[in-house]
This record gives structure tokens, C-alpha cells and sequence, in this order.
């Protein structure tokens, strides 16, 4: 149990799912002092939505499975009402023709063979569970079975049969190819709840899931927001640790019809880091704007260093003489980077389409490049359109370690930093860049620190 005064300062950096759902549980226990710092103009961080003619679109985060526990009890708790979202198909560029989901995974595997490994599936992510912790990874390195790629674990169980399935949750979510995302993130993911729901999802069948927040997931973390302390706008110039903390930014206030930029110093007893935990990104919260000393310790630099992420485009379309012939479209076999992996049209009488693509972190292809293979895409799907895109965004997505990382202990240094310097850390990294399990890391970080 900690001992802690309820009463105590807590900063939280970043006011997305991390920093949201941190400050939600805090305040849950008691806490009375917990402020949230967001740099943008608004909460939610990669769970952003639009308003288009009347109805509400996601840009970043989406779907709602049965396993989102914890999401929707705060769902209930805000008001946050939900529908079902379409069925889906999917589309081979490279034939030009649709089909359903089932059959484009089961081109290359008979259906019985899918569907025997689709039920041993279920038995053996029971006894991954065994080895996962609660929340988190620390204590996985000591299970080499787990320390591999997701396809590498998927042929030591003798399921490849269920290889073109998972890439649609994903390679084309964004995750990476299954030989490229380490196993105990893709297994965090795919839990026998989610992966029961990818089944009867993909096989048409008529279920409740998935779903969708009726305005958006962005308005869900909004709801969340309005009963914690958020101060938006605020772009951090220095972090210093010492007995106290010391957070030094700027923020904006209305002078008459003008907007001004106001320097603020916030003193807290504890931090909580809750931003896309890359080196860039900590080097920059906590690098002094006047001296240039870094704050962070060599510790932080070095097992920071090690994170890479995956950035991800989304990119939308006004496109009127669009019509798909479902409002979901999966694109197999997988493009190459840079070209789009998934296409939503959200709403029959709606025509925001939206498009997801990945690039590198040496931003490649560049956005021009991006919107350039949308355009060949929709032209091929029969639009004429040839005006510019309506939006356009490429999120800092997935920040995790390759497998050897992972194998080399890396989350069990990881996990040792929580409370020293009186900071804390949250967020994809910690937990799986997912919604669920980083509500689920948030609560169990206040639970066991707090």
C-alpha cells in the first residue's frame, strides 16, 4: 500500500488515453491535486475525431471490442453512447476484385486447416496468459518462447494457417508485418476475446461488435476531461527533478480577440510521463531551452534510446461519387509502405473517406508521395475526383522494441525506473499501443504506486 498524501502535487505530461485515464484513476483514490499538462489545443492524442456534414469520423483510434472492459465501464460512467460498426470486405489492388474476409485469408490455406488452428489458437493464448503479466511486461524476458516475432511464435505452434487473418489487425493497423512485431505485443493484442470477435467478425456473421463511439473516440476522452484538471495549450521549455518538480511552459490566453503566449511555472511532488516515450521526444521535455542541459538521467537515455516507432498516415478524401460495397475495406495482400492499407467510408450518405497508410521514421514516403498512391487507389475504385485531400495526419504510432530488446530484459530495467526522481511512466510502451491495455497499465500503475 502506499503512503502517500492524498494531497500530494501529481503533473501528468500529455493528455491522451495515458495521461487521461492516469489522472481518471487518480482521482478515483482520492487525490485532490492532479493536473494534466496537453500540449495541443485539445485531449485524446491519437484518438481524434472530426465533424463532417453532421456525422462524426475517427482519424486515429477506433473499435471497440468485448475486451475493452474498462473503456466502456468509463463509457457508461461519461454518457459515451456507442453503434455497431459495418461488415467489412476486402480488396486486391493487384486483381482489382472484393471479397469477403474469410476468403481472402483462406486463399492460400484450406478452410479446415484455418479453422483447426483457429481453435488451437484459443489454447494456447489461455497458456500465454499464464506468462503475461497483469500489466505490462516485466518478467516476460524469462520466457524465450515469447522473446520472438509474432510469425516466429505463430510457426512454433504450428499456427501459420492464421497468417494472412492477423494481418488485418495487424500489419494493416499499423503494427507492422508479423515478422516484424515481437510476440508479446501481438499476443497482448490478440486476446481470445478479440480474437473470437476477428472470427465471427471476418466470417460475416451478424454480432454487436465491433463498435464505434457514436462522436467520435476524441469526444469520449473529452467527456473524461471535463472532470479532471487540464491545461491545454501548454508547450513544456524545461522539466527539472530535484526534491521538488519543477515544469516550466508556455501557455495561450485571450487578450480581447487576440491570443497570447503566457510563461508558467508549475511546481508538483510527483510526474508522471505520459507522451509517446521515445528519446526525441524526453530529450525535448527535458532539456533546458536556455542552457541546453538535459534533466534526464543516463539510465533513461540509454533504455530510451532503444524505442522505435512506426509512424502512421491518416489521410481522408471528399470523395461523392465513391461508392464501396462495404463501408470497411481491408486491402490484401498487404501494400508495400507508404500505400493504403485500409479504406473506411463510415456512412452510406456520407462522403469522408478515409485512408490509412504507414511510413518509416525518416518520414519516407513523404506526404506528397502518400497522397499521390491514395489518388491512383480511389481512381481505381472509380472516383474521378482530382482535387486535394480534406485532411491529413501522421501520428508518432507504436513505440515498442524489437524482440531481442525485449529478450534482453529490457522491460525489467524499464519497470525499474517507475518511481525514481519521483517519476512515473505511461502509455503504448508500457503497455501495448492500444487503448484497453493502457487504461489497464494506468490503473495498475496508481493501484500499486499510488
Amino acid at each position: 500500500m502506499s503512503n502517500k498524501n492524498k494531497n500530494s502535487r501529481i503533473g501528468i505530461v500529455g493528455g491522451g488515453p495515458g495521461g487521461l485515464s492516469t489522472a481518471y484513476y487518480l482521482k478515483k483514490k482520492g487525490y485532490t491535486q492532479v493536473t494534466v499538462l496537453e500540449k495541443l489545443p485539445e485531449v485524446g492524442g491519437l484518438c481524434n475525431s472530426i465533424t463532417f456534414e453532421n456525422r462524426s469520423f475517427d482519424l486515429g483510434a477506433n473499435y471497440l471490442t468485448p475486451a475493452y472492459k474498462k473503456t466502456l465501464k468509463i463509457a457508461k460512467e461519461v454518457g459515451a453512447k456507442l453503434y455497431v460498426e459495418t461488415k467489412a470486405y476486402c480488396y486486391n489492388p493487384e486483381t482489382g476484385k472484393y471479397s469477403s474476409i474469410l476468403k481472402a485469408v483462406t486463399r492460400d490455406v484450406s478452410f479446415f486447416k484455418f479453422s483447426w488452428q483457429a481453435i488451437r489458437y484459443f489454447f494456447e493464448r489461455r497458456k500465454v496468459s499464464k506468462k503475461l503479466p497483469k500489466a505490462g511486461y516485466k518478467g516476460v524476458s524469462q520466457h524465450p518462447d515469447l522473446a520472438c516475432s509474432f510469425e516466429d511464435w505463430l510457426r512454433d505452434k504450428n499456427l501459420l494457417g492464421l497468417k494472412e487473418l492477423f494481418h488485418i489487425p495487424i500489419t494493416l493497423m499499423g503494427y507492422g508485418k508479423l515478422h516484424e512485431i515481437p510476440a508479446p505485443y501481438a499476443l497482448t493484442y490478440m486476446s481470445n476475446y478479440t480474437f473470437l470477435t476477428l472470427l465471427m467478425f471476418g466470417a460475416g456473421l451478424p454480432i454487436p461488435w465491433p463498435k464505434r463511439f457514436i462522436y467520435g473516440f476524441q469526444r469520449f476522452w473529452e467527456k473524461v476531461s471535463w472532470n479532471l484538471t487540464v491545461i491545454k495549450n501548454a508547450d513544456i521549455h524545461s522539466i527539472k527533478r530535484g526534491d521538488e518538480i519543477q515544469v516550466h511552459f508556455t501557455t495561450l490566453e485571450h487578450d480581447m480577440n487576440q491570443l497570447i503566449k503566457v510563461e508558467k511555472q508549475m511546481t508538483f511532488d510527483y510526474l508522471v510521463l505520459a507522451v509517446p516515450l521515445t528519446l526525441p521526444i524526453l530529450e525535448n521535455l527535458f532539456t533546458d531551452s536556455n542552457t541546453g542541459h538535459c534533466e534526464l538521467t543516463n539510465e533513461e537515455k540509454r533504455l530510451f534510446s532503444k524505442v522505435v516507432t512506426h509512424p502512421f498516415c491518416l489521410t481522408t478524401f471528399i470523395l461523392r461519387d465513391l461508392k464501396l460495397p462495404r463501408r470497411l475495406v481491408n486491402l490484401l495482400p498487404v501494400p508495400e509502405l507508404g500505400k493504403p492499407y485500409i479504406i473506411t467510408q463510415q456512412f452510406d450518405d456520407n462522403p469522408l473517406v478515409s485512408f490509412y497508410s504507414r511510413t518509416d521514421e525518416h518520414n519516407q514516403p513523404d506526404r506528397e508521395k502518400v497522397i499521390d498512391y491514395i489518388k491512383d487507389l480511389y481512381s481505381q475504385l472509380g472516383s474521378q475526383y482530382e482535387g486535394e485531400c480534406f485532411t491529413h495526419d501522421r501520428w508518432t504510432y507504436f513505440p515498442h522494441v524489437e524482440a531481442l530488446t525485449i529478450k534482453e530484459g529490457f522491460y525489467d530495467h524499464l519497470e525499474e525506473l517507475q518511481g525514481k526522481n519521483n517519476t512515473y511512466f505511461t502509455g503504448g510502451l508500457m503497455a501495448f499501443e492500444l487503448i484497453e491495455p493502457i487504461l489497464n497499465y494506468s490503473d495498475n500503475l496508481v493501484n500499486e504506486y499510488f
